[in-house]
């Protein structure tokens, strides 16, 4: 099976990145660009820990999971 190119689910246990897009900007103290886990996932906002183990809430927009390509069963990162 050949492998496709796409954007991987964000769920629990993702490691992400987070954005700024406006008007869905970060919550105070969350930077932009630093890489935070997934914890849950609610109806549309995502709560995430950052390395110092703060969490947030954050809605879908300000999580970039990155460009993956799905290959022997799971997402491996694009070269």
């Amino acid at each position: 099976m050949p492998a496709s190119s796409m954007v991987p689910p964000i769920q629990p246990g993702s490691r992400v990145r987070t954005r700024n897009l406006f008007p869905y900007l970060l919550p105070r103290g969350l930077r932009e660009g630093i890489e935070v886990t997934v914890l849950r996932a609610n109806d549309n906002s995502f709560v995430v820990e950052d390395d110092e183990g703060r969490e947030c809430t954050v809605g879908p927009l300000s999580l970039d999971p990155g460009e993956m390509v799905w290959s022997d069963g799971h997402w491996v990162e694009s070269v």
